[in-house]
């Protein structure tokens, strides 16, 4: 039974980070930002809150994270940040020019 937990939140975990790795790539148009995140997921990993002496500063830390990431989710993301063409679309794939 504790196997079958252990898989299923590394498999919810999984399809979370390639959902928001598919958004970075879909909204940046950039493949560097998902390998970015990534490679900040790897050394970051799961919050360990089996700590009784850290306990209370890990979960403040984690839910001052979760605050600020889905505050800045979209302003980060912007495509305008990451469209380097003149042609004053602002999007990357170019479909506000058939529009």
């Amino acid at each position: 039974m504790r196997s079958l937990l252990i898989v299923g939140v590394q498999l919810g975990y999984t399809v979370i980070f390639g959902w928001y790795a598919a958004f970075l790539f879909i909204r940046t148009g950039n493949l560097v930002s998902p390998i970015v995140a990534h490679i900040l997921c790897n050394m970051m990993g799961l919050p360990v809150f089996s700590s009784q002496r850290t306990r209370g500063l890990t979960s403040l830390a984690f839910l001052a994270g979760s605050v600020s990431f889905f505050c800045l989710l979209f302003p980060a993301t912007s495509p305008k940040l990451y469209n380097a063409r003149l042609d004053g679309c602002s999007c990357w794939h170019g479909y506000c020019r058939w529009s």
